[in-house]
């Protein structure tokens, strides 16, 4: 059987709403996002405080985040941020994204000026507006 037909069948309607949501901004001085950096649709970052950005999703009605990853890329040969997912909230839509020094024990920390703060979201939503 054509892996596409098995596919079909055993996830059925989820694939019908199933909505990948990924983008990238770039950090600047303090942590700061810099204005006009923001690459990607359907999400709007927002630093909360040290090395913690929360990306809200937009776009889509109800959602259940079936899965949720973050990055961030320096422009450094030695790279010197450590990031983990600190949260994914269905009710409020929202991703949050922890950057911490590279070093025991982590501490919160900003990401370089001039690094990316990347993420992906797979969400299964009721509505789609775009």
């Amino acid at each position: 059987m054509p892996l596409n037909k098995l596919t079909r069948r055993t996830v059925g309607a989820s694939v019908s709403n199933l909505v990948i949501i990924s983008g990238k901004f770039q950090v600047g001085a303090s942590g700061a996002i810099t204005a006009g950096t923001q690459q990607g649709k359907m999400f709007t970052p927002v630093r909360t405080s040290t090395g913690l950005y929360t990306i809200t999703l937009t776009g889509v009605g109800a959602v259940n985040i079936i899965h949720a990853d973050a990055g961030v890329i320096e422009d450094s040969a030695t790279p010197t941020t450590a990031t983990r997912l600190r949260k994914a909230d269905n009710a409020t839509r929202i991703v949050q994204v922890q950057c911490g020094a590279n070093a025991s024990p982590q501490t919160a920390a900003d990401p370089p000026s001039g690094s990316w703060v990347t993420f992906v979201a797979h969400v299964n939503c009721n509505s789609k507006n775009w």
